[in-house]
């Protein structure tokens, strides 16, 4: 501790001098003796004076020097600083001791430095030899070991307060001083203090003493602050040591100085050790490095670089030049190393967030809620262009001006009550576009919370599901109306009936009718002029439907070429009836249709519903009852010759009934075997022999017995069960007929006749499926006789056409059954392999009472006979029509005259018998 020097210890104390009082003294006698001892008095007053002076100047000259040792030592007590404690020292130097330069050097941490402080301008040659003059001395003084060149010891030159640019540069050294600076241990010089002057003899021995008084004080200083900063380092490398960044202090030949763990981690893992690196260069790359070692530049004080490690670790290094403030051995760079994977991958999830955001199709919206009115803060692309309006119009703004004036909807109470218990939301809302058109828009509204659980903001979602809403509405309308019509379809028309049904048991007097309405032959118009004029059909059809009606009564399309019409609250049975003239009166005008105009007619059924006050129709539950009751009564009128309707009455249910059971019972009669054939003799009206038989089905049903062909046949045509049962009528015949043939070998060659089916005709495999059974039967193909009716033939001409031509080629004969009944042409029926004619015994049973039916009888047979044919009579019951058969010269005959359909054993009997005659 530096002892504080009293003021009282500098001043000097001087003797008052005694002085001779001369004004007692009397004049004497001799003036020159006077004046010599006056004068003397006077030299010794003023010599005494001069003295005194002198000492006072000595003394205030020793107070100045211990102010200055003072202020010295109090301000290297306080320096942290190796070179702002020389230039202390220099500065305070220049106070205390006249001279024209002075210089230091000193050593610390292996690193040595030299400071020269001029005070005026110097000659390089003099700094030159005060480096030298330093070097040398200061290397002798530590000892042979220590080594310095003077590119090892930098300059720094210091220009102190009264510096003189006017004088002349000192280019010579008269006389100079050094003064070691020695470590507190007193063992190794650390320093040297240099004071020079041009002039010779310029240092007093006080002055060298004071020179000594300062190196010994920085001595002092100098041991203090290496204490201090040895403590500062420890503290600053166990405070580096636990960051969790790599932090890095490089000296001047980018050798580490310090590093922490992290530092030889990090380090290590950018060039795939395990060890520490010996090299910097070997982790960073010298690129990185130079790149990061770049000198400061205007703006910027650090540079950065991020480097990839083996393991796709990704780590940020960032140097910075360290300015030296804690002494001359400090690095002079610092680089710290961070680990920034994680921060990468969050960031680049965070990029790729904002890029998705910006990217959605969706439109996105973030409002403040901490802010009053929820504005909002962001928008992204899709908003803008789902809204029309560009960020900037809508940032600071509530997003209800989206609502426009359409502010009652149903979502937005909702909406504003989830925003305001801040919870999650979904809703739709009708709103509107900058240009004022609406869109539909699917909301959904999530709350952000922050650490403290506080909503700080909400993120709004909103779809544009106009398209959507559209189709939805579309999908709705075409659930319930006909696409093509726009009609009401079955479903809305059966609702609608529904509630016709209700409103009838709540009130008793409540009347309506349904309508069930098919037009007639229309399957024509599709076959004739197309499926798209066909629909152009029905769209007029449905306009003509609507005309008809009521405001208030249904027209629906069932589909097809069905439609149903619902007529509430009616009179009686009389408007209904009525409504189906003006439809039929509606539909007699013809129809332009693509240029073709074409005339329909329809057949309408007609079923009533009623209250409890007319029991007659009341009683329907379901409205599928009361459509089913009128799609029988349509039915009714299709059967009845078409162009008509019908009114329901419960025979026709009870006829329905029957006729759903007779084709269930159809179906498992082909399962269980309940089918038989009879046979009915085809004679030759000239040998009265018979040829032939007509193989005809029978339907042996368990309960009703024998059923007749008429009631069955057409529910098997329309079933499609005919095809099954011809082909089991085929293979029964044939088997049958080789069976005869067997027993009576001798008669004339017998032969069977076999009706095919209009569907069973119109199959590919016909020919192939008739050749199987002559292979399983062994009947030759001439013995089969094929009956086909016109109409089956003339259904397509040019692909019957080809089948007869195949049935012909494998060998079959065939018969036209049933003609003069349809409509065949002459100039197709030359064109086809008919062998016989068979004239319907409508014709046969009228002749005898008929002219004209004698004459149709007359012209086919003269027509078979033109063609090349033969002719068949069916329905012979009387001798008089086989007398006029015989005298027209038809060649053959069936009928109950001859035999009425027998079974197998009675056909085998009347073989036998005709061949005993």
């Amino acid at each position: 501790m530096l002892k504080k020097i009293d003021e009282e210890d500098l001043l000097l104390k001087i003797d008052p001098i005694e002085i001779q009082d001369y004004r007692a003294l009397q004049p004497v006698d001799g003036s020159e003796l006077k004046y010599i001892e006056s004068v003397m008095e006077r030299q010794r007053l003023v010599s005494a004076l001069e003295q005194q002076a002198r000492e006072l100047e000595a003394s205030q000259m020793r107070f100045r020097t211990l102010e200055m040792l003072y202020e010295l030592f109090w301000q290297l007590g306080y320096t942290l600083n190796y070179e702002e404690l020389v230039r202390l020292m220099l500065a305070h130097l220049h106070r205390a001791v006249p001279h024209d330069v002075s210089a230091s050097i000193l050593m610390t941490e292996d690193l040595c430095h030299v400071f020269i402080q001029p005070n005026c301008t110097l000659a390089p040659e003099v700094q030159e030899e005060i480096q030298q003059r330093l070097l040398k001395t200061f290397v002798r003084m530590r000892g042979k070991n220590t080594q310095l060149e003077a590119e090892q010891c930098p300059i720094t030159t210091i220009e102190p307060q009264g510096f003189d640019e006017t004088r002349s540069p000192i280019r010579s050294i008269g006389s100079s001083f050094q003064v070691p600076i020695i470590n507190s241990e007193g063992n190794q010089v650390v320093g040297l203090l240099f004071v020079a002057a041009q002039a010779e003899g310029a240092f007093t021995e006080e002055q060298v003493r004071l020179l000594y008084t300062v190196a010994n004080q920085a001595s002092v200083s100098i041991q203090r602050l290496r204490t201090l900063l040895a403590a500062e380092q420890q503290h600053l490398e166990s405070l580096v040591e636990n960051l969790p960044e790599g932090v890095l202090l490089l000296d001047a030949n980018q050798r580490i100085v310090l590093a922490n763990q992290a530092a030889w981690k990090y380090l290590a893992l950018l060039q795939n050790q395990s060890s520490s690196p010996s090299n910097i260069v070997t982790s960073l790359g010298e690129q990185s490095l130079e790149m990061l070692l770049q000198p400061p530049s205007e703006g910027k004080f650090c540079h950065e670089v991020v480097l990839e490690g083996v393991q796709r670790q990704v780590f940020e290094v960032v140097a910075q030049p360290l300015i030296a403030k804690a002494g001359l051995g400090t690095s002079n760079w610092v680089l710290v190393i961070r680990d920034v994977t994680e921060r990468q991958r969050v960031e680049e999830t965070s990029r790729l967030r904002d890029r998705a955001i910006a990217a959605s199709s969706n439109g996105i919206v973030i409002v403040d809620a901490r802010l009053p009115d929820l504005p909002v803060i962001y928008v992204n692309p899709a908003f803008e262009r789902i809204t029309g309006y560009t960020a900037t119009e809508v940032t600071g703004r509530n997003c209800r001006f989206l609502q426009g004036e359409d502010i009652n909807q149903s979502g937005l109470q909702e909406l504003r009550t989830a925003l305001r218990l801040g919870k999650t939301s979904s809703v739709i809302l009708r709103n509107y576009r900058k240009d004022g058109t609406p869109f539909w828009n699917e909301l959904n509204v999530s709350p952000i919370y922050n650490s403290e659980g506080v909503v700080t903001h909400f993120v709004g979602i909103q779809m544009d599901i106009t398209e959507r809403k559209q189709a939805e509405e579309q999908l709705l309308h075409n659930a319930f109306y006909d696409v093509l019509t726009d009609l009401p379809n079955r479903a809305l028309f059966m609702e609608r009936l529904h509630r016709a049904l209700e409103r009838a048991k709540h009130s008793e007097n409540y009347l309506f009718a349904v309508l069930f309405l098919d037009l007639d032959r229309f399957k024509n118009v599709n076959d004739s002029l197309g499926h798209i004029v066909g629909d152009q059909m029905l769209i007029a059809i449905a306009k003509r439907l609507e005309k008809s009606l009521r405001h208030g009564d249904t027209v629906a399309r069932l589909g097809g070429d069905e439609f149903a019409i619902l007529l509430e609250n009616i009179n009686g049975i009389g408007d209904a009836t009525h409504v189906a003239d003006r439809i039929h009166q509606e539909l007699t005008l013809p129809l332009n249709l693509d240029g073709h105009e074409v005339f329909t007619t329809a057949s309408i059924g007609i079923a009533v519903g009623a209250g409890s006050s007319y029991p007659d129709y009341a009683g329907y539950d379901q409205p599928e009852d009361l459509l089913r009751d009128a799609d029988i009564a349509m039915y009714r009128a299709k059967a009845l010759g078409k162009a008509r309707y019908e009114v329901f009455d419960k025979n026709m249910h009870a006829r329905a009934v029957a006729l759903l059971q007779l084709e269930t019972d159809l179906q498992r009669a082909t399962e269980r075997g309940e089918f038989l054939l009879h046979y009915q003799p085809i004679v030759s009206l000239q040998t009265n022999q018979v040829v032939s038989f007509e193989a005809l089905l029978r339907w042996q049903h368990p309960e009703r017995g024998l059923v007749s062909p008429g009631e069955f046949i057409p529910v098997a045509e329309e079933t499609g069960l005919i095809t099954r049962i011809g082909w089991w009528v085929l293979r029964e015949a044939c088997t049958k007929l080789r069976e005869w043939q067997t027993q009576f070998p001798s008669s004339i060659p017998l032969s069977i006749s076999v009706n095919l089916s209009g569907k069973q005709f119109s199959q590919p495999d016909l020919v192939e499926r008739i050749a199987e059974i002559f292979a399983e039967t062994g009947v030759d193909a001439s013995s089969l006789k094929l009956e086909i009716t016109e109409s089956a033939i003339m259904e397509n001409v040019e692909s019957a056409s080809a089948m007869l031509w195949r049935l012909r080629k494998l060998g079959v004969q065939l018969y036209m059954d049933d003609f003069g009944t349809g409509y065949s042409s002459l100039s197709y029926l030359r064109r086809f392999p008919i062998d016989k004619l068979k004239i319907d015994r409508s014709f046969v049973t009228q002749m005898a009472g008929d002219n004209e039916s004698l004459e149709i009888v007359r012209t086919i047979v003269m027509l078979a006979h033109n063609l090349g044919m033969n002719a068949i009579a069916e329905g012979v019951e009387t001798v008089e029509q086989l007398a006029q058969l015989r005298s027209l010269q038809c060649e053959y005959a069936q009928g109950y005259f001859f035999s009425k359909p027998v079974d197998a054993d009675t056909a085998r009997s009347l073989i036998a018998s005709s061949n005993t005659h």
